[in-house]
């Protein structure tokens, strides 16, 4: 679930620490890490969903800045089983992995804003090509509406 509200990859999961989340001037939170696959620096603004699991996590196993977060995470065919059998459960019919929740992240990301730019700084891609594919099913599904356009005043 986090990774649907962050977009953090699998492994971004596994190595995140608490003294890589950050309060900014503001109040608002983010995740100040490097890209392990593309070693640029990103930041992450966390919303207040992210933010309660944060928060549960530190109530059930404590917080230290060295901790890791998800210190319980580890990658396995056991886990992919385990998330799949939820994902069943919840009459969910997809082939489920825990990088869907980097798709769904995107998708929900580029509903909500229509910023590809915005969306490709926050996965951390180097070039939008990458971001592009993310969400290839959902802009080839994407309904071409054009009654919304502005409409102009001309004389012929």
């Amino acid at each position: 679930l986090f990774s649907c509200q962050t977009g953090l990859a699998h492994q971004e999961l596994v190595n995140l620490k608490h003294s890589d989340i950050h309060q900014k001037d503001n109040g608002e939170f983010e995740i100040h890490l490097v890209r392990q696959k593309t070693e640029d620096p990103n930041k992450i603004p966390l919303n207040e969903m992210a933010m309660n699991i944060i928060i549960a996590r530190i109530q059930l196993f404590g917080s230290m800045p060295d901790d890791k977060v998800f210190k319980h995470l580890h990658y396995s065919a056991y886990h992919n089983t385990k998330l799949q059998l939820w994902v069943d459960r919840a009459g969910i019919k997809k082939k489920i992995t825990y990088h869907c929740g980097r798709h769904t992240f995107s998708a929900h990301h580029y509903l909500a804003y229509k910023d590809v730019g915005a969306l490709k700084n926050l996965l951390g891609h180097q070039d939008i090509s990458t971001t592009q594919r993310y969400l290839a099913k959902l802009l080839k599904n994407y309904h071409t509406e054009t009654s919304k356009l502005p409409t102009f005043n001309f004389d012929i």
